[in-house]
């Protein structure tokens, strides 16, 4: 796959007979994404098992002593989490059209714990007003 070096000449996204092959093409395209991840997570949080996951925060004994299945949640979260890692991992190979792995070392994920940090993590909407490292 190129290993450090990376693969190149990924192709551009082709959707319903356009090639979005340009930035100021592909814009729509991640914005309607970012949204309907924004729309979906928010109506999670307001769910049944968005309560649930909202227990968790207090502790895993507190919210199995409440009835909450910590494992389903736990899992839920995981594999949400990794769909929108996904998507966006898509959208940025696609837009870049070169993956490497220096873009993703420890610096940038500290960046996004800071981002975490400051922004908040108790609602959808906080993270987005942090401050960009």
């Amino acid at each position: 796959m190129g290993g450090h070096t990376g693969i190149s000449d990924i192709p551009s996204l082709n959707l319903f007979g356009m090639d979005l092959d340009k930035g100021e093409e592909i814009y729509y395209l991640i914005w309607s994404i970012l949204m309907a991840a924004v729309w979906i997570t928010s109506n999670l949080l307001n769910s049944r098992e968005g309560r649930a996951i909202r227990a968790l925060k207090g502790g895993q004994l507190m919210a199995e002593s409440m009835g909450v299945n910590t494992f389903r949640s736990k899992m839920m979260i995981f594999l949400i989490s990794a769909l929108f890692a996904s998507l966006s991992g898509w959208l940025y190979a696609h837009t870049q059209r070169f993956v490497n792995p220096t873009p993703f070392g420890l610096s940038m994920g500290i960046d996004y714990l800071f981002m975490a940090l400051i922004g908040g993590v108790s609602s959808v909407w906080e993270p987005y007003w942090a401050p960009a490292f």
